[in-house]
Parts: C-alpha cells; structure tokens; sequence
C-alpha cells in the first residue's frame, strides 16, 4: 500500500499512517495519533500518499477553506462505483444549496419530535438485556439503535436491517472488490426504492427529498439516491461508533458509570465529554491548487487527512484535554467535524446518545468489559469497536 514520497516532501515528514489496515495504529488509534503531534504536518507514503495535519489550528482552518481543500470526490482510498454523496460530496456554493433542502429533517424542532419513539427503543433494547450474564454491547444495543431509527424514518423495511449492516460495514470498512460489491449494490437497491417512492409517495425521509426543491426546481431521482446514500452511510454508523468507545470507557473506569448510575441527568453533559475525547472520524479533502499550507508546500492533487481527535484533544483547545471530565463547562471538539460540511446529523446523533446513556444507566447499573483480550477495531473514516463483550452485573 505505500509509495514513493512526491519529491516535494521533505524526507524528514515521512511515515507510514495506515489508518484503514495497520496493526499498531488499531490497538489505540487515539494514542497512536496523539504521538504525531510535534510536526504540523506529516506525509504518509500509505494509501498513495496523503498529507496529515496535526495541530487544532491548522484543522480548522482546512475546514473552513474548501476553495483549498475540496471535498470532492477525496476519498482514502477512493469510493469507486458508489453514487455521489450529496451534498457532502460537493462544495459551495453546490453543497449549501442541497444542503439547506436536505437539512430541515434534522433541524432541533424535527429531531425532538423523535425523541419519544427513540426513549421507548432504547427502554426495549435495554429491557431485553437485562438479566444476562454476558451480552456483545455492539451487536445487542449499539447497532440496534441507531439502525432502527434510520430504518424507520428511510422508509426501509426492518426484517432486512441486519443485510443494511452488513453494507454499510463493508462501504465503510472494506477495500477494493468487496467495498465496490457493496457500492454497487447499495447504489442499485436506492435506485429502486426512490423509483418506488416517486410513484408513490410515504411518511419517510426519501418522499420528503423528493417533494424538495433546489433553485426552483425538483430534485431529480438521481439527485435523491445520492442524498439517501448518505444518509445511509453516516446513519446507521455514527452513533453505533460512539457508543462502542464510549461504553468501552465506561465499562473499565466504573467511576465515571457511576457518575451516571447516579445522575442520569448528567447524559447530556457526558455525550459532549465522549465525543471529544472520542473523535473518532477521519475525513479526506484533496488540495486545489499548489499552497503553503501549515509550513509545508502542497501540490494540487495532494490529499489530506483531518483527523477529529487531534482537534479535540489538542491541549490548545480544551484545558487537560487528556482526561475526562463530565463537569467540562463546555467541551470544544469536531467529532460531527467544522465548516459548510459539518455532520448535518449531529442533533439527531446527540440525541441519541444521550437517551442511549440516560436509560442504560437507569436500568443496568454495573458492567465490565469481559475480556482481556484486545478488542477488534474498524479503521478508515470511521473508527470503531467491532465487538464489545459486557458482563453485566446489577440491573436497576
């Protein structure tokens, strides 16, 4: 997987960050890239080279000047074969006007009137477990959760949520001939359902996209496969990811679960704190033009890795960013990322994850990791646990 270094990457930048397969980088890919701070930036010769910002600053910044550092299309490695993720594959001005039609659904008035069906899943999910000895947090409370949400509001049919699961694992995770399998069959399976809902429109998310409008004029089919792909995409992943890390953290430090055993109010303010501390995205831009970026030349068509975690762990960020504090005033991180395309979900998801750790720590109220052993971990864009083994103790 690795290169040669372009000639105009000083030797000295050189390292081999293979976030998607490396061994070392999956033990504890937070530590792994708090270790690359020192240098603002970093040249990987994996993945066909790509540069590797490590200061909060820089980060933001690369963010904000997509005329720099596009988000289209700068995937690591590429996506081949899958429709286009709109708008989150496009730049303003495209990107803002699909976005605003897109982004009414996730609004904080639209999220709440969610909140009562997601209360009373989470309440199922969890009532379900109690009582066991042993359970796999993931496969039991993390993927339910959010696949279920999304499933319902797609319009999806819920008996194939686990076929949804296994797609979105390999779009996310896969590489080469099964990560294209998967493009390719996820492109076709929303082809067919945005046909089926323009001839006959439901109470889902698809028929909303299709009743939209962008300068005046309908979205076309294509133009809504594209949209529900992305959705589909980050849905059915972002909060499971959280929760893996999160409840990890909690399952070996019964200090902070007990926090929450005992202030399940504390939900909200503990979300924030876990998603800082877990950042666990790592998002793609391709530079536009030849720049001195972060004290190093690029060259258009360098890519650049933003990794969320050095931001929200950079001591220039938040004070001792390296511990947890629920009690943190407020918690500056870019776990939903920063600028034009910034997580257009991240109302839904921290709703989520709130409810998620507010009714778990109602009712179970003592569980270990039940391994020594370490765990499995998914690399790439997204990072997160493939298997969490809880033993469970009291229930409340």
């Amino acid at each position: 997987m690795s290169v040669h270094a372009p000639g105009h990457v000083p030797p000295e930048l050189l390292i081999e960050l293979d976030h998607h397969t490396d061994l070392e980088f999956l033990r504890d890919p937070f530590d792994y890239l708090e270790r690359l701070r020192g240098r603002r930036a970093l040249f990987s010769t994996a993945w066909d080279g790509f540069w590797v910002l490590t200061e909060a600053a820089d980060i933001r910044e690369a963010y904000q000047r997509y005329d720099l550092f596009s988000n289209y299309p700068s995937g690591l490695p590429a996506r081949t074969g899958a429709p286009p993720m709109i708008p989150e594959d496009l730049d303003p001005p495209d990107h803002t006007k699909y976005r605003r039609a897109i982004s009414g659904m996730f609004s904080p008035r639209r999220v709440h009137q969610l909140e009562q069906d997601i209360r009373a899943l989470a309440g199922s999910l969890v009532a379900g477990l109690r009582g066991q000895e042993e359970i796999d947090f993931v496969a039991g409370f993390a993927v339910p959760l959010p696949t279920r949400v999304f499933i319902q509001r797609l319009g999806l049919p819920l008996d194939q949520a686990q076929a949804f699961v296994d797609w979105n694992n390999s779009l996310l995770h896969a590489l080469g001939e099964e990560k294209q399998r998967a493009n390719a069959e996820v492109g076709r399976y929303l082809r067919d359902l945005v046909a089926e809902r323009a001839a006959e429109p439901r109470d889902d998310w698809i028929s909303e996209l299709l009743a939209a409008r962008v300068d005046g004029l309908p979205l076309t089919q294509e133009d809504v496969v594209g949209m529900t792909f992305l959705l589909f995409l980050a849905g059915l992943e972002t909060v499971t990811a959280a929760l893996t890390f999160s409840f990890n953290f909690l399952a070996r430090n019964p200090g902070y679960r007990d926090q929450l055993v005992q202030r399940p109010d504390l939900a909200p303010q503990a979300t924030e704190e876990l998603l800082r501390y877990f950042s666990f995205t790592n998002i793609p831009r391709a530079v536009t033009t030849d720049i001195t970026f972060a004290g190093v030349s690029m060259k258009a068509g360098d890519r650049v890795l933003l990794c969320n975690s050095l931001v929200s762990r950079s001591p220039d960020e938040n004070a001792d960013a390296g511990l947890v504090e629920f009690s943190r005033p407020s918690a500056r991180h870019s776990a939903f990322g920063m600028g034009p395309h910034r997580c257009l979900g991240s109302h839904l998801a921290r709703l989520e994850l709130a409810v998620a750790l507010e009714t778990w720590h109602r009712h179970i109220t003592d569980y270990a990791v039940a391994t020594d052993m370490t765990l499995g971990m998914w690399g790439g864009t997204n990072m997160a646990i493939k298997a969490l083994p809880l033993r469970l103790g009291r229930a409340g």
